[in-house]
């Protein structure tokens, strides 16, 4: 190895994810914080069936935008040139407009199909424009995180939050509670969220990179589309059947239960992966640069395991508390007729820690060009919890179904993060043993909680206690230096 090269791995390795991290969460937290403020006053101006809409619409959301852009938006990052990273981000658009044309004749044809009636098929009107700014954003945030220009990231999140409440509490409090406007109303406000999104990353873009398309040409765009062939090719059907695999319950729950029940899944799915979420996709974002350098200077593995540990010291917790609280805190929260969603929150729990945990690194295979592993394990995963899923709508009552999708879920997100390290070169034994710490030092705040709930104090009290108790929580971790560890520390194993 040359002395360059010693060098410049130096650099890498000993680059903590701190910094960019907490400037991406900083943001990020602001905007989740306002989201979660809202929502007990949402609860209580929309019914269970508004949400359950929600929910089924901002899924097939989520679905859909995991492939609008052919894959090429996790490629954005990989050239080297400024001119071929730009020629990637057209791409992403281009392949993004076609994939909102394609909504749209899918909206159009969805009642005819069957597949959507009522609520959930005015509400779908939503998904096109709302999947074309969810992908613009993207890119404009991909770039931008690639140029190290984090606080322009953290302002697009936060305005989307502050558009999104904005309008869906206007909408509840001058629409109707139970009637399909209040439903339609509920999703218009996300996709005015992510418009917003949309406006300011990329003034922020214009701003900082002005001449972002000098260079940008036609040939350029076609050879870097078969340069990265594989991302069409492995990635976004990897993406797509990742996704589907967390997703699949809510189309298995309306399919079976209808969109009552699919709102307190929503609702406790959604209030678990606000602060899970928050940190994995900070963490996740600043990971990915990172880890691109570091492939070419070793620093791969303790990188990948320095962002694991700080991802599980602050997503510990609060699965936890929900495991031990769950209806308590929710009915406390949300109101009284929330109090199921804790139910399903409970049982939810270990796989949304589990799944908070995978995703951030899924781009070790991206930078490795393994993306025939990711799109291996990604259909295992959603072959295996759509069976799941589909016998038990068949043969189980709503919470046992989600219990079993929740088992399953646990155990192939487990499965997941094994073949991840294994491809990053992180010792197994190791990463368990930074998981087992780090839910080991959660443990007595949330025995703290249990012993409140356990004890009748009433949902003011055990809501206190899981709140001291987070604090609690988050200051141990971070006086361990436990968000993102660094990523040269020593291996203790």
């Amino acid at each position: 190895m040359t002395p360059r090269l010693r060098r410049l791995r130096a650099q890498v390795a000993g680059r903590p994810l701190l910094g960019p991290a907490l400037t991406l969460a900083g943001g990020a937290a602001a905007a989740q914080a306002l989201a979660f403020a809202a929502r007990p006053a949402l609860t209580r101006l929309f019914t269970p069936e508004a949400f359950g809409v929600l929910t089924v619409v901002t899924t097939v959301l989520a679905v859909a935008s995991t492939v609008a852009s052919g894959g090429y938006r996790a490629a954005i990052l990989l050239p080297r040139g400024g001119a071929d990273r730009a020629s990637v981000v057209a791409l992403a658009l281009a392949c993004a407009l076609g994939a909102t044309g394609a909504a749209a004749f899918g909206v159009w044809a969805a009642p005819w199909l069957g597949l959507a009636s009522g609520a959930t098929a005015l509400a779908l009107a939503w998904l096109p424009p709302a999947l074309l700014s969810v992908e613009a954003s993207g890119a404009a945030e991909t770039w931008l995180t690639g140029r190290g220009r984090f606080r322009a990231v953290s302002a697009t999140r936060f305005a989307q939050s502050a558009v999104t409440v904005g309008v869906q509490l206007a909408v509840g409090l001058t629409v109707a509670r139970a009637t399909d406007g209040a439903a339609v109303g509920l999703v218009g406000g996300v996709a005015a969220g992510f418009a917003a999104g949309t406006v300011v990353s990329w003034s922020w873009l214009a701003l900082a990179d002005g001449r972002l398309w000098e260079g940008v040409t036609r040939a350029r765009v076609v050879a870097l589309a078969r340069r990265y062939a594989r991302f069409p090719a492995f990635s976004a059907p990897a993406a797509l059947l990742n996704v589907l695999a967390t997703r699949v319950p809510v189309f298995a729950l309306v399919a079976f239960y209808g969109e009552a029940v699919v709102g307190q899944f929503g609702v406790a799915f959604g209030t678990l992966v606000l602060p899970l979420g928050l940190v994995a996709g900070s963490v996740g974002q600043a990971f990915f640069p990172r880890a691109a350098d570091a492939r070419w200077t070793g620093g791969l593995p303790a990188l990948t395991r320095a962002a694991a540990r700080g991802l599980w010291g602050v997503c510990a917790y609060p699965a936890l508390a929900a495991l031990v609280a769950g209806p308590t805190l929710f009915a406390f929260v949300f109101g009284a007729e929330w109090a199921e969603a804790g139910r399903y929150a409970q049982r939810i729990a270990p796989w949304v820690l589990l799944a908070s945990v995978a995703p951030p690194l899924t781009s070790v295979f991206d930078v490795l060009e393994r993306q025939r592993d990711e799109l291996a394990i990604s259909a295992v995963m959603f072959a295996v919890q759509a069976t799941v899923l589909v016998w038990a709508g068949r043969t189980l009552a709503p919470l046992d179904a989600v219990l079993a999708a929740g088992v399953a879920g646990a155990a192939l997100r487990a499965l997941h993060l094994a073949w991840i390290f294994r491809a990053a070169g992180v010792p197994l034994g190791g990463a368990a043993a930074d998981a087992a710490r780090a839910l080991g030092r959660a443990l007595p705040f949330a025995a703290a909680v249990a012993l409140a709930d356990a004890l009748g104090a009433g949902g003011a009290v055990v809501f206190a206690v899981a709140a001291v108790a987070g604090v609690g929580a988050l200051a141990w971790e971070a006086r361990r230096g436990g968000m993102a560890g660094r990523a040269d520390a020593p291996d203790p194993l």
